[in-house]
């Protein structure tokens, strides 16, 4: 399945795998948003130095969160970005992070949405 096709945030399945404590799920959601702004820092400056394997280990790291809390797209945007990094032109791997960093914007925004409630 294509990213675009998939949800933002399967929160079902998630709540499922927590067997429906909706409280574990918001805290999840508040210390995945803690932590996704350094995560992107750490993918930028690894990219602007060229350092691939930072690259990689960032992107792992965050992909294994995305999974962690369903977040489908983002996820596959990581796991792009891992396996983009190495031997890509400069302009595929701009456009690449690029698209991530969208994504954890939008991923952003529907988590605070469901904080909220």
């Amino acid at each position: 399945m294509q990213p675009n096709a998939q949800q933002m945030l399967d929160i079902e399945s998630t709540l499922q795998r927590l067997k429906g404590d909706r409280g574990f799920l918001h805290t999840l959601f508040r210390v995945f948003l803690d932590d996704l702004p350094k995560k992107i820092n750490t993918l930028e400056k690894a990219f602007q130095d060229g350092d691939l394997e930072t690259i990689q280990h960032a992107a792992h790291s965050l992909r294994g969160a995305c999974a962690t809390i369903g977040a489908d797209r983002l996820r596959d945007a990581s796991s792009l970005v891992e396996h983009v990094s190495a031997g890509s032109s400069p302009t595929q791997q701009t456009a690449t992070l690029k698209q991530l960093k969208e994504l954890a914007h939008e991923l952003s925004v529907r988590l605070r949405q469901e904080i909220e409630g």
